[in-house]
Order: structure tokens, then sequence, then C-alpha cells
């Protein structure tokens, strides 16, 4: 796990993985529904199958992404199942409250912290994107109005950060790699009141002649490193 460094790139085998084209086919359903929806806050509480549909899916990936990250943290050895009593102890080590993200092309819609609530009392309830999937999973018939416009702008953000939270926020002028074009193309992350103290910054490596006072410094720079373990309590 990386956080406040632009070397996610290190990780490129990783973040094109499978699960990332994954996100890709989101980022796609996303923009098949605003061909057709016009993202504006008059239209946040629009629904149909269509947003059903790309709810339960940004929340299974939601769900696939949590579960990836406590089995890497190596507290949860040898389980295969995990709810959102599990996912919920990941917030505070992945610092998720803090994202905050935004719609480019419709700033409108306003700042998108889908994790600001969660409550490890009530991890379900406490995130109602979440909640709203749960419910129109298990009785579609009478809570399709819940899987909302503004419901899947959440659970896409959801999925924006906790990729970001994994692999670091992608560099602004990454419009190469997928799936951090599709996520540039969307959405501005930011982190909001971050603790300073949860950032680590790795040991430049200067080339011999280079000149010191002037050069051009990319991930390709960083020496080598030990990056701390992850720790889910």
């Amino acid at each position: 796990m990386e956080r406040g460094t632009l070397s996610y790139i290190l990780h490129l085998p990783r973040m094109q993985s499978p699960k990332s084209e994954y996100m890709e086919l989101l980022f796609d359903r996303l923009e098949d529904i605003a061909a057709f929806t016009e993202f504006n806050t008059s239209n946040l509480k629009s629904f149909g199958h269509r947003t059903r549909e790309l709810l339960a899916l940004a929340c299974m990936e939601v769900e696939a992404s949590l579960r990836a990250v406590l089995r890497a943290s190596g507290s949860f050895s040898g389980r295969d199942r995990f709810n959102m009593n599990d996912y919920v102890r990941a917030c505070e080590p992945l610092c998720l409250r803090e994202f905050q993200v935004t719609l480019r092309r419709h700033p409108n819609v306003g700042p998108l912290r889908p994790f600001q609530s969660w409550d490890i009392k009530q991890p379900t309830a406490s995130l109602p994107w979440y909640d709203a999937y749960n419910a129109t999973k298990h009785d579609r018939e009478t809570a399709l109005d819940r899987a909302t416009l503004e419901a899947c702008l959440q659970a896409m953000a959801a999925v924006t950060i906790l990729f970001c939270a994994q692999f670091s926020p992608p560099v602004t002028a990454d419009w190469t790699h997928e799936p951090a074009y599709a996520l540039n193309r969307w959405f501005t992350v930011e982190l909001i009141d971050p603790d300073p103290a949860s950032f680590y910054v790795p040991p430049v490596r200067v080339e011999l002649g280079r000149t010191p006072e002037l050069w051009l410094f990319d991930g390709r720079g960083t020496g080598t490193w030990n990056v701390m373990d992850l720790c889910v309590p």
C-alpha cells in the first residue's frame, strides 16, 4: 500500500490486472447512463434498472477491493468469507474518510465522500449507497427506487477511492494507462484535512552525472526502501 507518492506506476502489472479491467467496464456503464440522464442535482434521485445494475456492480467491486486489502494485511489468513463487519476495519488504516471525489464534467453535482460516515457500529446502514445496494439486491420489487443516480455516483466514487488507496492517486498527466485514464477522465481525487503523520516519502536516488540543482524527478528516481506492512486491527 502506498500513500502520498507518485510511484503507483511501479505496481503497473497489478494495477492493470483483470480486476482493473473490471473498473474500465464500470466506467463504460457510467458513460451509458450519462448518455440518457443529465448528471445534475435535479436528477440525483432518478432511478431505474440501469442504475440498479451499475450500483450492484460497483458495490461488488468495493467488496472485492476490501477483501483483497484484508487478505493482504495477513490479519485474516484462512478466511474465505467476509462481511461489512470485517470490511469497516479497513477504513481507518486506508484513511478512506479523507478522500473526496468530484466529477470533472459535472462539478455542480458536488463533492462525493462515500466513506465519510462509515461507522463500525453500523457498517451497512452508515453507508446509504451500500445500504441501497443491499436493499435492492434482496428486494428489487419494493426497493428499486433506492437504486438512484446519487447512489451510483457514490458507489463509483468508492471504487475510485479504493483504487487510489491501494495504488496512490494517478498523476493528472497519466492519460495512457488504464484504468488511470478512465479515472482521470471522470473524477478528480483529493484528500480533505489529511494527517501529515500518515504520509511517508521514499528516498530519492540521484543518478551520477545529474545536476543536483535542477533535474526532473519521477517514480524511476525512487531509491530502495521498505514499505511498512498494512495492519488491519
